[in-house]
């Protein structure tokens, strides 16, 4: 029980923190942009499904029969973003997204990759950790928000799209 609740209480505070930028998103920006945000996820959200191609409790369990699995797993997320990126230019050419490339790309690129290492650490028995993960991209995500609204930078979706991107971005990165 004791073990759940360590690996619960990162899961939980990070919640807690995407919930808190949420919150403020709406709260500064107004309920039209946050609309309009959580639109641009769903959007995203749609593109991404070339990830689940792969369904992730299967490659839990490919991971622990297969020592190379890993390899052919992690070469399928690196064609993958190929594709999505070809996906991104796609749709950006016929309107359904209108966002700059570089910023939904720094925005997108990194939450398809969390999936790999939930099915990695999972594998390996290290649930904790990939929460932790998480953790340190809620507060990454929430404090380059914070800053950049209260510098003045943020004053529409492409701004905090790109903001949020490289806080994401950053904690791939490390």
């Amino acid at each position: 029980l004791k073990k759940i609740s360590q690996i619960a209480s990162w899961n939980i505070l990070s919640a807690f923190l995407n919930f808190g930028l949420n919150f403020i998103l709406a709260r500064q920006l107004g309920n039209a942009f946050f609309g309009e945000f959580s639109l641009y996820n769903a959007k995203i959200a749609l593109l991404g499904l070339i990830f689940i191609i792969i369904p992730s409790n299967f490659a839990v369990v490919r991971f622990q029969d297969e020592k190379g699995f890993k390899t052919i797993y992690f070469s399928f997320y690196v064609l993958g973003t190929f594709v999505f990126l070809l996906l991104l230019f796609l749709f950006y050419g016929i309107g359904y997204l209108n966002l700059p490339i570089y910023s939904m790309f720094l925005y997108s690129f990194p939450m398809f990759f969390l999936n790999f290492f939930d099915c990695a650490l999972q594998a390996d028995n290290k649930l904790k950790q990939y929460f932790k993960i998480l953790f340190i991209i809620s507060i990454t995500k929430l404090l380059t928000f914070l800053g950049a609204y209260y510098i003045g930078y943020i004053h529409g979706m492409k701004e905090v799209v790109f903001v949020i991107g490289i806080g994401n971005t950053l904690c791939m990165i490390c």
